[in-house]
């Protein structure tokens, strides 16, 4: 059997719809060029093989590209969860804090409310008795 009438070519054309069906082509290829002969009538052509060689290795390496490009972008959406969730977590921690703070603050302020209340309030008794003591008797 002459080398030139395999299917190889056929199959070539139709490509491969996985990676290892591509590099199981790349083989096929790599194979035919063992197999061929330069300028001779009868046999696969060198330069043929090495074109289909070409071909099956550019098969190959689309899907190897393609599952680099995946794996990169599974890698980014990973990674951009994680920030997304460390940011969402300094998020609530900073607004547990400002809650704190402001309840701090109101607290405070509810506490110097009531001191000022109570000061005036002993200054008002204060000044009752004063008047009480001042007062003319009669």
């Amino acid at each position: 059997m002459y080398g030139q009438t395999d299917d190889f070519p056929e199959k070539l054309k139709a490509g491969c719809k996985s990676l290892e069906e591509c590099q199981q082509l790349k083989l096929e290829a790599d194979a035919r060029d063992g197999r061929c002969r330069e300028n001779t009538i009868g046999y696969l052509r060198c330069s043929d093989t090495r074109a289909d060689q070409m071909v099956a290795s550019s098969y190959v390496q689309r899907w190897l590209d393609w599952r680099d490009e995946k794996r990169q972008k599974e890698e980014d959406e990973r990674s951009n969860a994680i920030r997304e969730r460390e940011q969402a977590e300094t998020a609530r921690q900073r607004d547990a804090e400002t809650a704190r703070l402001e309840e701090l603050e109101t607290r405070r302020q509810k506490e110097a409310a009531e001191r000022a209340s109570a000061a005036e309030a002993a200054k008002a008794e204060e000044q009752q008795k004063a008047m009480e003591c001042s007062a003319p008797t009669s």
